[in-house]
């Protein structure tokens, strides 16, 4: 008697229940992000989003992003115009 119940504080005997339990989760759907992408630029168009919408933080990371990546700048400038807004705003 105190074998069985020793059993089954330890969980002998519940395998079938741990095997039932155990199922993958099905992947995450795929991040979609604008065209020629990476996570640089998709994280990049997340900030501007951000700081449009007047979230100073996202302002600040959004510059400092395009600081530490100076040699994609003049791509990103050419095929993604719409990432420096504030240059139009300025009047560049």
């Amino acid at each position: 008697m105190v074998a069985a119940a020793f059993a089954a504080l330890v969980g002998v005997g519940t395998a079938p229940y741990a095997q039932a339990q155990r199922h993958e989760l099905p992947p995450p759907p795929p991040t979609v992000g604008p065209p020629g992408g990476g996570d640089d630029l998709v994280r990049l168009f997340e900030l501007r989003d951000a700081c449009r919408a007047g979230e100073r933080n996202s302002c600040v990371r959004f510059g400092i992003m395009i600081g530490e990546h100076r040699e994609r700048l003049a791509e990103w400038r050419r095929d993604h115009p719409d990432l420096f807004f504030y240059e139009e705003e300025r009047g560049r």
